[in-house]
């Protein structure tokens, strides 16, 4: 009975020894089973919060089944402004919408811009730029030849303000601009280093033509009513200014140099050649002006006849020397009337031989219109160049 009880005892010890082991086995194969249980799939939805410094608040994108696909992304910016945005296959935008930021007043978002792109992501087929109020500001289509072609609106949304053309590689090529009424006003294209513009009257016709570089330099011609006969040949830029003036005949009725501050202007009318010197003087106003300083009268073989002086304001003659065989012979006169004061003989070296008072009454014979700037038609004046010449900005502003 006693070795019944131990023979049990053992055995009843060693039962529970293989079921522990038994136990052990199991869990170190169910341990090795759970390593070869594949992670946890991608999701379809994930949101990105950028760290502040970024222009954007939080980012939307959602993929294909595959996990890596992205299909299309809904961005919130830090300044209000949203986008929506939707993917080839190859990750780059197919096409992109933009909204302003929401108005307490209105029940949807606004539309900013819409634009398609072809598959290299960034090359548009179209695209729409609108106001706040909703009003056109700006469209674009590419063109069957690959070019692309911009047109600007006015405030109406349909008006057409300016139209642009580019070429495959989305390089400026040209320009036109128009008037609210429809009619165009200039045309503008690039060349090498400067642009060409020309400009329009309101009834489209050619009135000027110039070349401008960048720092503003500028040569061109202004033409007549008919578009056709040149009235000014011209160039401006820092340093100089020449212009040639003709009528409609062709005939060159004036020629006008501006350099170091001092204007030449050779001129002829009704009763001959004569020859103004205008100099930038400050007035008592403190505004710099070009003030008449003094007009030579030029014969046929534009020899000096005389010279008329100018006070310092340039308001009116203070004498009128004359050339003579001996030398000169001036008549001074008194204060701002063309009273002569007094007559005055120099030889040709610049002597004086004698002095005399005026005749009482005896007055110079002027003509005013010599003592004024000749009325010509105006050098073109055209600074509405719209925005930059680029390709389109909506895309690089990134929520702004």
């Amino acid at each position: 009975m006693l070795v019944l009880n131990s023979y049990s005892h053992s055995f009843f010890r060693l039962f529970i020894a293989l079921i522990a082991l038994l136990v052990f086995s199991s869990c170190r194969e169910s341990s090795r089973e759970s390593h070869k249980l594949p992670f946890p799939t991608q999701k379809n939805v994930r949101l990105l919060l950028p760290p502040t410094p970024d222009e954007r608040l939080r980012q939307l994108d959602h993929y294909l089944s595959d996990g890596k696909t992205r299909m299309r992304s809904a961005i919130e910016y830090r300044n209000g402004v949203s986008e929506e945005i939707l993917y080839w296959n190859t990750g780059l935008r197919r096409e992109s919408r933009r909204y302003y930021p929401a108005r307490a007043d209105a029940p949807t978002r606004q539309v900013r811009s819409h634009a398609l792109y072809r598959a290299d992501g960034h090359t548009f087929v179209s695209h729409e730029v609108y106001r706040e109020d909703g009003t056109l500001e700006r469209c674009g289509k590419e063109l069957a030849d690959g070019t692309y072609e911009s047109i600007y609106y006015f405030g109406d949304g349909f008006t057409v303000e300016r139209l642009r053309r580019f070429d495959r590689n989305k390089k400026f090529v040209s320009e036109r601009t128009f008037r609210r009424n429809g009619t165009r006003l200039a045309e503008i294209t690039p060349r090498d280093s400067e642009i060409h513009i020309i400009l329009f009257d309101a009834s489209e016709v050619r009135r000027a033509a110039y070349f401008r570089n960048s720092i503003g330099d500028e040569r061109g011609t202004v033409y007549g009513e008919n578009g056709e006969s040149i009235h000014i040949i011209y160039q401006r830029d820092r340093l100089l200014f020449e212009a040639d003036y003709y009528d409609d005949q062709g005939l060159l009725v004036q020629r006008s140099r501006k350099v170091s501050g001092v204007l030449q202007v050779s001129a002829i009318d009704a009763n001959g050649f004569f020859r103004q010197e205008w100099r930038d003087h400050r007035h008592p106003d403190g505004i710099i002006r070009a003030t008449l300083s003094a007009v030579q009268e030029l014969g046929e073989e534009r020899e000096v006849i005389r010279t008329i002086q100018m006070s310092r304001d340039g308001l009116y003659p203070v004498s009128v020397e004359y050339a003579v065989a001996v030398g000169k012979i001036i008549h001074v006169l008194k204060g701002s009337t063309l009273q002569i004061a007094s007559v005055e003989s120099y030889d040709l070296q610049g002597n004086l031989n004698s002095r005399r008072p005026g005749i009482p009454g005896e007055l110079e014979t002027l003509s005013p219109s010599r003592l004024e700037m000749p009325a010509r038609d105006p050098l073109p004046s055209f600074d509405d160049f719209g925005p930059a010449w680029i390709y389109d900005y909506e895309v690089s502003e990134k929520g702004h």
